[in-house]
């Protein structure tokens, strides 16, 4: 969430708009009515803020509707290996996890 702010607030001054901002409960396993105000919307690519199962269901009813528009998220693909076949072809932010070796280093 903090991410998400961050990101907000760079936003700021510059041509990229958020054309939509959707918020769910944790136990939340139909996407359906958010998936399709978020297609009406507009949006170019959707940032996804979930975690693991919501992000795999939300993913999964996004291609369901057979909507084309690009999928990002920040980190939690890798989290498991479902998500990380539905994200395939797809570009999202991960931290970089530094190495035994490096750490010892530095």
């Amino acid at each position: 969430m903090a991410t998400v702010g961050a990101i907000t607030e760079r936003l700021k001054g510059t041509d990229i708009e958020i054309v939509t901002d959707q918020k769910f409960n944790m136990q939340e396993r139909d996407f359906r009515t958010l998936i399709a105000k978020a297609k009406s919307s507009g949006a170019e690519i959707y940032l996804l803020e979930a975690f693991p199962p919501q992000l795999e269901i939300l993913t999964k009813q996004i291609k369901e509707a057979q909507i084309s528009t690009p999928l990002t998220c920040i980190e939690l693909v890798e989290s498991s290996d479902e998500a990380m076949k539905l994200f395939e072809g797809y570009w999202y932010v991960n931290a970089a996890d530094s190495t035994t070796e490096f750490n010892k280093k530095f």
